[in-house]
Protein backbone atom coordinates (compact mmCIF):
# COMPACT_ATOMS: atom_id res chain seq x y z
CA UNK A 1 0.00 0.00 0.00
CA UNK A 2 1.27 3.22 -0.87
CA UNK A 3 2.88 5.63 2.14
CA UNK A 4 0.86 8.57 1.86
CA UNK A 5 -2.64 5.97 2.69
CA UNK A 6 -3.33 4.99 6.09
CA UNK A 7 -5.43 2.13 7.85
CA UNK A 8 -8.49 3.81 8.63
CA UNK A 9 -8.90 6.39 5.55
CA UNK A 10 -12.48 6.76 3.92
CA UNK A 11 -12.91 6.38 0.40
CA UNK A 12 -15.19 6.39 -2.56
CA UNK A 13 -15.96 4.36 -5.55
CA UNK A 14 -17.41 4.89 -8.60
CA UNK A 15 -17.29 1.64 -11.38
CA UNK A 16 -15.45 1.76 -14.44
CA UNK A 17 -17.86 0.33 -17.31
CA UNK A 18 -16.03 -1.11 -20.17
CA UNK A 19 -18.49 1.19 -22.47
CA UNK A 20 -18.74 4.88 -20.91
CA UNK A 21 -21.02 5.60 -23.87
CA UNK A 22 -23.66 3.51 -22.40
CA UNK A 23 -23.62 5.10 -19.25
CA UNK A 24 -24.50 8.71 -21.00
CA UNK A 25 -27.84 9.75 -19.11
CA UNK A 26 -27.29 7.74 -16.07
CA UNK A 27 -26.74 8.37 -12.68
CA UNK A 28 -23.22 6.25 -11.52
CA UNK A 29 -23.55 5.10 -8.03
CA UNK A 30 -21.20 6.06 -5.48
CA UNK A 31 -20.04 3.65 -2.66
CA UNK A 32 -18.52 4.51 0.56
CA UNK A 33 -16.09 1.84 1.87
CA UNK A 34 -12.65 2.26 4.38
CA UNK A 35 -9.10 0.86 4.26
CA UNK A 36 -9.62 -1.93 6.81
CA UNK A 37 -5.51 -3.51 6.43
CA UNK A 38 -2.76 -3.98 3.80
CA UNK A 39 -1.87 -7.56 2.79
CA UNK A 40 2.42 -8.39 2.55
CA UNK A 41 1.84 -8.93 -1.65
CA UNK A 42 0.94 -5.11 -1.84
CA UNK A 43 -3.02 -5.08 -2.19
CA UNK A 44 -5.45 -3.19 0.50
CA UNK A 45 -8.37 -4.67 2.08
CA UNK A 46 -11.46 -2.45 2.43
CA UNK A 47 -14.88 -2.77 3.55
CA UNK A 48 -17.60 -3.37 1.35
CA UNK A 49 -20.05 -1.05 0.89
CA UNK A 50 -23.08 -0.77 2.91
CA UNK A 51 -26.34 0.90 1.25
CA UNK A 52 -29.34 1.73 3.61
CA UNK A 53 -28.29 -1.36 5.92
CA UNK A 54 -27.83 -3.27 2.98
CA UNK A 55 -23.95 -5.38 2.49
CA UNK A 56 -22.98 -4.68 -1.26
CA UNK A 57 -20.90 -7.78 -2.68
CA UNK A 58 -19.04 -5.79 -5.15
CA UNK A 59 -17.88 -8.26 -8.26
CA UNK A 60 -14.51 -10.12 -8.44
CA UNK A 61 -12.81 -8.36 -11.36
CA UNK A 62 -14.64 -5.44 -11.50
CA UNK A 63 -12.80 -2.36 -11.52
CA UNK A 64 -13.31 0.74 -9.72
CA UNK A 65 -12.24 4.43 -9.69
CA UNK A 66 -11.05 5.00 -5.97
CA UNK A 67 -10.59 8.70 -4.39
CA UNK A 68 -8.93 8.54 -1.07
CA UNK A 69 -9.77 11.08 1.95
CA UNK A 70 -6.16 10.62 3.44
CA UNK A 71 -5.20 12.94 6.50
CA UNK A 72 -3.52 15.35 4.59
CA UNK A 73 -4.43 15.13 0.75
CA UNK A 74 -7.08 14.05 -1.52
CA UNK A 75 -5.70 11.15 -3.94
CA UNK A 76 -7.08 8.90 -6.47
CA UNK A 77 -6.03 5.65 -8.64
CA UNK A 78 -7.93 2.85 -10.12
CA UNK A 79 -8.65 -0.57 -8.39
CA UNK A 80 -9.60 -4.07 -9.37
CA UNK A 81 -11.07 -6.33 -7.07
CA UNK A 82 -9.40 -9.45 -6.80
CA UNK A 83 -11.51 -11.02 -3.67
CA UNK A 84 -14.25 -11.28 -1.43
CA UNK A 85 -14.92 -12.56 2.04
CA UNK A 86 -16.14 -12.08 4.91
CA UNK A 87 -13.68 -11.81 7.82
CA UNK A 88 -14.68 -12.21 11.62
CA UNK A 89 -17.65 -9.96 11.95
CA UNK A 90 -16.51 -7.42 8.41
CA UNK A 91 -17.05 -7.79 4.97
CA UNK A 92 -13.92 -7.55 2.91
CA UNK A 93 -12.78 -6.56 -0.54
CA UNK A 94 -9.56 -7.57 -1.70
CA UNK A 95 -7.97 -4.82 -4.13
CA UNK A 96 -5.16 -3.71 -6.25
CA UNK A 97 -4.01 -0.48 -7.58
CA UNK A 98 -4.01 -0.47 -11.08
CA UNK A 99 -3.08 3.15 -11.95
CA UNK A 100 -0.46 5.27 -9.99
CA UNK A 101 -1.81 6.94 -6.94
CA UNK A 102 -2.48 10.82 -8.13
CA UNK A 103 -2.74 13.91 -5.82
CA UNK A 104 -6.13 15.68 -6.28
CA UNK A 105 -6.93 18.84 -5.63
CA UNK A 106 -6.56 20.39 -2.10
CA UNK A 107 -9.42 19.69 -0.38
CA UNK A 108 -10.24 23.21 1.73
CA UNK A 109 -10.06 24.66 -1.96
CA UNK A 110 -13.31 21.84 -3.02
CA UNK A 111 -16.15 24.13 -2.88
CA UNK A 112 -20.07 23.66 -3.87
CA UNK A 113 -22.52 25.79 -4.97
CA UNK A 114 -25.80 25.00 -2.82
CA UNK A 115 -28.30 26.39 -0.87
CA UNK A 116 -28.54 24.93 2.73
CA UNK A 117 -30.32 26.64 6.15
CA UNK A 118 -28.15 27.37 8.60
CA UNK A 119 -27.99 29.40 12.33
CA UNK A 120 -25.64 31.86 13.82
CA UNK A 121 -24.35 34.05 16.44
CA UNK A 122 -21.94 36.28 17.75
CA UNK A 123 -19.84 34.63 20.04
CA UNK A 124 -19.04 36.63 23.25
CA UNK A 125 -16.26 36.60 25.79
CA UNK A 126 -15.99 34.53 28.67
CA UNK A 127 -17.71 31.56 26.94
CA UNK A 128 -15.67 29.01 28.25
CA UNK A 129 -17.94 27.61 31.34
CA UNK A 130 -21.20 28.19 29.97
CA UNK A 131 -23.08 24.65 29.03
CA UNK A 132 -24.83 23.56 25.95
CA UNK A 133 -27.66 24.62 27.21
CA UNK A 134 -26.70 28.26 28.06
CA UNK A 135 -25.24 28.32 24.41
CA UNK A 136 -28.99 27.75 22.94
CA UNK A 137 -30.42 30.47 24.93
CA UNK A 138 -28.53 33.30 23.22
CA UNK A 139 -30.21 34.94 19.86
CA UNK A 140 -29.67 32.96 16.98
CA UNK A 141 -29.74 34.11 13.26
CA UNK A 142 -30.93 32.26 10.28
CA UNK A 143 -29.15 32.75 6.81
CA UNK A 144 -28.75 30.54 3.71
CA UNK A 145 -25.70 28.78 2.84
CA UNK A 146 -25.05 29.97 -1.22
CA UNK A 147 -21.57 27.88 -1.55
CA UNK A 148 -19.52 25.34 0.89
CA UNK A 149 -15.89 24.30 1.35
CA UNK A 150 -13.97 22.60 4.51
CA UNK A 151 -12.52 26.27 5.16
CA UNK A 152 -15.11 28.21 5.58
CA UNK A 153 -19.20 29.10 3.69
CA UNK A 154 -20.45 32.43 1.88
CA UNK A 155 -24.28 32.73 3.24
CA UNK A 156 -27.07 35.54 2.86
CA UNK A 157 -29.04 36.91 5.54
CA UNK A 158 -31.01 39.96 6.06
CA UNK A 159 -28.17 41.14 8.20
CA UNK A 160 -24.73 42.94 7.86
CA UNK A 161 -22.12 41.67 10.89
CA UNK A 162 -19.09 43.25 11.31
CA UNK A 163 -16.15 42.25 9.86
CA UNK A 164 -13.94 40.27 11.81
CA UNK A 165 -16.17 39.02 14.85
CA UNK A 166 -16.28 35.42 15.88
CA UNK A 167 -19.46 33.77 15.32
CA UNK A 168 -20.66 29.96 15.69
CA UNK A 169 -22.69 28.52 13.23
CA UNK A 170 -24.30 25.43 12.61
CA UNK A 171 -26.34 23.68 9.39
CA UNK A 172 -27.01 19.98 8.72
CA UNK A 173 -25.95 18.37 5.40
CA UNK A 174 -28.61 15.56 4.47
CA UNK A 175 -26.59 12.55 2.73
CA UNK A 176 -29.13 9.59 1.31
CA UNK A 177 -27.99 7.40 4.61
CA UNK A 178 -27.42 9.84 7.39
CA UNK A 179 -27.44 13.18 8.91
CA UNK A 180 -24.54 15.18 9.26
CA UNK A 181 -25.20 18.32 11.77
CA UNK A 182 -21.70 20.26 11.96
CA UNK A 183 -21.24 23.02 14.46
CA UNK A 184 -18.33 24.93 14.58
CA UNK A 185 -16.57 28.47 15.20
CA UNK A 186 -15.91 31.24 11.84
CA UNK A 187 -14.64 34.43 11.26
CA UNK A 188 -16.55 36.83 9.76
CA UNK A 189 -14.37 37.90 6.79
CA UNK A 190 -16.53 40.18 4.10
CA UNK A 191 -20.17 41.24 4.97
CA UNK A 192 -21.94 43.36 1.79
CA UNK A 193 -25.09 44.14 0.10
CA UNK A 194 -25.84 41.18 -2.26
CA UNK A 195 -26.37 41.04 -5.91
CA UNK A 196 -29.14 38.91 -5.53
CA UNK A 197 -31.73 41.67 -4.40
CA UNK A 198 -34.06 41.81 -1.77
CA UNK A 199 -32.01 43.83 0.67
CA UNK A 200 -30.05 40.65 1.21
CA UNK A 201 -26.85 40.70 3.06
CA UNK A 202 -23.64 38.65 1.58
CA UNK A 203 -21.42 37.46 3.99
CA UNK A 204 -18.22 35.13 4.08
CA UNK A 205 -17.20 33.23 6.91
CA UNK A 206 -13.37 31.69 7.67
CA UNK A 207 -13.40 28.26 10.21
CA UNK A 208 -11.66 28.46 13.13
CA UNK A 209 -10.09 25.85 14.13
CA UNK A 210 -12.55 23.45 12.64
CA UNK A 211 -12.39 19.46 14.32
CA UNK A 212 -10.60 17.22 11.82
CA UNK A 213 -14.28 15.11 11.71
CA UNK A 214 -16.34 18.35 10.46
CA UNK A 215 -13.90 19.07 7.71
CA UNK A 216 -14.07 15.16 6.43
CA UNK A 217 -17.47 15.39 6.75
CA UNK A 218 -18.04 18.25 4.68
CA UNK A 219 -15.48 17.24 1.79
CA UNK A 220 -16.78 13.93 1.95
CA UNK A 221 -20.36 15.85 1.12
CA UNK A 222 -19.03 17.96 -1.06
CA UNK A 223 -17.47 15.26 -3.73
CA UNK A 224 -20.29 13.05 -3.53
CA UNK A 225 -22.41 16.12 -4.74
CA UNK A 226 -20.04 17.05 -7.43
CA UNK A 227 -20.03 13.26 -8.34
CA UNK A 228 -23.90 13.21 -8.20
CA UNK A 229 -23.96 16.11 -10.66
CA UNK A 230 -21.46 15.00 -12.97
CA UNK A 231 -23.23 11.90 -13.21
CA UNK A 232 -26.46 13.93 -14.42
CA UNK A 233 -24.68 15.84 -16.83
CA UNK A 234 -25.08 19.24 -14.74
CA UNK A 235 -21.31 19.80 -13.76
Amino acid sequence: MDARLSLGDKMELVKIEQDESEENGKRKMVYGSQIVDELKNGEMMIAMPVVKGQVIPLSVGDSYRATFFAKKALFGCDLLITNRYKKDSLFILQVSMTSELVKQQRREFFRLDCRISMDYRMVSEHEDDLTADEIEQFEWKQGVILDLSAGGVRFVSPNQEEKGTLVQVKFVLVEEEEVIRVTEYAKILRSEMSNLGNKLIETRLEFQNITDADKDQIIKYIFHQQRIARSKGKA
